[in-house]
């Protein structure tokens, strides 16, 4: 009965699906918008044909995976995005100046997520033989101690104190300040560039935490909340995401071994969880912290509760994102793909900062270059560029690499919780290649992700091999 109730469904969302894209090519007139409807709602129907023709795309038992993760980003842009846009239409008012029918924004989409899947399934075809190994949990202790001797040093230079860490890391004028106060230099350069290694240091001091623990026992659930706290203690920023990420990717090796079977519960709280990071985003504007001000700060955001909706179609990407590049003449502008991927890199990337993406998007959207607060989505980057053919072959990739990063956090699993850590915190940057930009992702493996790097270098030839081998 399972069985025959999967075939029907699998061919329900198939002809559903080309029922749509052929109603919109029978009804398309170029003085008519009211296909965008049904444009909207073959991207809803299209996520959930895939999960149902491709099982290797559904979602793992395990809760916190790079494909979950992956799954969760286009639950929001194919979804809940659309679902939005269907209900309240779009919130997002820079995206209003140029009247569009939708279709190639959601060609463009449409095609960026099927060449995925496609290089996701490319990838996880392929077999491989894994080694059972076992920890060796030498380097991992002295890699802690000096990823927060580091993070230390990164605090010191940028806020002069652990006081002005804690009072003021989250506001975005502080940074903003010693940015200002060190552009161009060294000190500058260092301090942005070892900000990460003091949450790292957290997740590695859990690990040995938690090899003891096995060894003597203890009370597991009390331990976890207090380095979940740590982690979030040494994660303070005013950017949203350089507070999450660790926490999560800690989380992914926390709950590695319990598997949830059914993911709605998880995602209903993980919407109020998103708010409550939109929130931030009014905590973070402040010029001086106080507990005084979040009163009105809460009165504030529950007045002006429809910037919800806004910030998350800016935030997780909606179709409406690539308007501004089917209006802008390539022939002015010229590729900007090379000056993109160059944006991010320190020293390097100032020359070419006027010749990128980034630039261009923002002089389109608001006719001037002097802000550059869009980010340019990595699939309209690379149809302005390359054209449809373009959008397939980059995401053929992306997505075989994806399946490649998720398969190697799998693996590590069985034998090394430092590597594993690594690869999933490398995997949830790796979502900028979705849902963000391609200098935002640059700019994520030069700033960000240096520790993980580091990790995977020394831990890769540490762990100790032990002979049986299997195949997955």
């Amino acid at each position: 009965m399972k069985l025959l109730f999967s075939y029907f469904l699998k061919w329900g969302l198939l002809l559903i699906w080309l029922g749509l894209l052929m109603g919109v090519v029978i009804t398309y007139s170029s003085v008519s918008f009211h296909v965008v409807d049904w444009l909207l709602f073959s991207l809803i129907v299209l996520f959930f044909l895939v999960q149902s023709w491709f099982p290797v795309f559904r979602s793992d038992d395990t809760l916190l995976t790079p494909k979950n993760l992956m799954l969760f980003v286009f639950l929001n842009k194919l979804v809940l995005i659309p679902l939005e846009l269907l209900i309240w239409g779009n919130q997002v008012q820079k995206f209003e100046w140029k009247r569009t029918n939708l279709i190639e924004e959601v060609a463009v989409t449409t095609f960026a997520f099927l060449a995925f899947t496609v290089g996701w399934k490319l990838n996880g075809l392929n077999k491989y033989n894994r080694s059972m190994k076992t920890e060796n949990y030498e380097p991992i202790r002295w890699l802690a101690y000096i990823f927060l001797l580091i993070g230390i040093f990164s605090i010191l230079v940028r806020y002069g104190s652990i006081q002005g860490y804690l009072t003021g890391s989250f506001l975005k004028e502080t940074i903003a300040q010693f940015n200002e106060n060190n552009a161009g230099s060294i000190i500058g350069l260092i301090g942005s560039m070892t900000s990460r290694f003091l949450p790292f240091s957290s997740i590695l001091f859990w690990i040995l935490a938690d090899q003891k623990r096995d060894k003597i026992g203890g009370p597991y659930w009390r331990q976890n909340i207090l380095f979940i706290v740590l982690c979030v203690l040494c994660s303070l920023s005013s950017n949203r995401a350089n507070i999450i990420y660790p926490l999560l990717s800690l989380l992914s090796i926390m709950f590695s071994y319990f598997k949830v079977y059914n993911k709605v519960p998880v995602i209903v709280m993980g919407i109020p969880a998103i708010v409550l990071l939109f929130f931030f985003g009014l905590v973070r504007s402040l010029r001086e912290f106080s507990l005084d001000e979040i009163p009105k700060l809460l009165k504030l955001f529950a007045d002006n509760f429809g910037y919800v909706p806004s910030a998350h179609q800016i935030y997780f990407g909606t179709p409406y994102q690539i308007t501004p590049l089917i209006y802008t003449d390539y022939q002015l502008q010229g590729n900007t793909l090379l000056s993109s991927i160059l944006f991010s890199i320190p020293l390097v990337g100032k020359n070419f900062r006027l010749t990128s993406g980034v630039s261009m998007y923002n002089q389109a959207i608001y006719s001037s270059s002097i802000s550059s607060d869009q980010v340019i989505p990595v699939a309209g980057e690379f149809y302005y560029n390359f054209g449809l053919v373009g959008v397939v072959l980059s995401h053929l990739l992306i997505g075989y690499f994806y399946c490649k990063i998720d398969k190697l956090f799998k693996q590590s699993l069985l034998y090394s919780k430092a590597i594993a850590v690594a690869w999933f915190y490398i995997a949830i940057h790796y979502n900028a290649a979705i849902f963000l930009s391609i200098s935002v992702l640059i700019q994520f493996l030069v700033y960000s992700c240096l520790p993980a790097i580091i990790l995977l270098i020394i831990c890769k030839y540490q762990v100790e091999e032990m002979k049986l081998e299997f195949e997955s």
